[in-house]
């Protein structure tokens, strides 16, 4: 009786991790996909617009961008995996749209650095909330919270920038550099809620593509506020 308790909990252990690695796939797969797919779009789009992109277009396609990820958010859970992964497909489109701008403001080479860096990074503190036993709750609410304060503060900045024409770098630098320990944060700590997740089986692929967004956002978003600190200007 022992040896087979012992052997059902074996078994039990090996499906769940199976369970997670599976998960874990699905999600990282997902994640790289539409990056991938955002970087295509945004490298087609800078070489045939030549930065010939009206504020109009940029415009809708950041507000699409906003009312899809509250839409996968909200539906992710109860609609056909097909509609999470078109929905998170054209997000990454229209995303690469937006972000084709960057070509024509930086330099290829501080794009280059940007990017890896921001990969090494982010690979690093995935690995680091998914191993991790620390609960990185309370990091993952302070990181939240002073996201928003920087969103209030950059809509401020934006605002005083548009009246008196003048800009403050200095204050544009400090919340680049902000910016980078925020999404170091969010980024361990959405790595280990998708691992819970995957723990606790049963996750749908479109809970992955949740999770895949998440963790996309915060790559994104790091490789952003890296290239604006550190990016060379054309």
């Amino acid at each position: 009786v022992l040896m087979n308790q012992v052997s059902e909990r074996g078994y039990v252990e090996e499906s769940s991790a199976v369970t997670l690695v599976s998960f874990l796939n699905k999600v990282y797969g997902w994640m790289t996909g539409g990056l991938l797919l955002t970087a295509v779009v945004a490298w087609w789009v800078a070489s045939q617009c030549s930065g010939r992109i009206s504020s109009g277009t940029l415009l809708l396609c950041v507000l699409a961008e906003f009312g899809l990820v509250i839409g996968i958010g909200a539906v992710a859970h109860r609609v056909p995996t097909v509609v999470t992964a078109g929905m998170f497909l054209l997000y990454s489109v229209l995303n690469g749209v937006t972000l084709s701008l960057i070509f024509y403001a930086y330099k290829m080479g501080s794009i280059a650095i940007a990017f890896y860096a921001a990969a090494a990074t982010f690979g690093i503190m995935a690995i680091f909330g998914t191993v991790t036993k620390r609960d990185l709750t309370r990091i993952g609410t302070l990181c939240f919270m002073a996201l928003i304060g920087i969103v209030v503060t950059q809509v401020g900045l934006m605002i005083y920038t548009m009246i008196t024409g003048n800009s403050i770098p200095m204050l544009d630098k400090v919340i680049s550099a902000l910016g980078i320990v925020i999404f170091t944060g969010l980024t361990a700590y959405d790595a280990q809620k998708v691992k819970a997740i995957g723990e606790e089986g049963g996750a749908s692929t479109g809970i992955a593509i949740l999770g895949a967004l998440a963790l996309y956002l915060d790559f994104i978003n790091l490789f952003l506020f890296i290239l604006r600190l550190f990016g060379s200007r054309r």
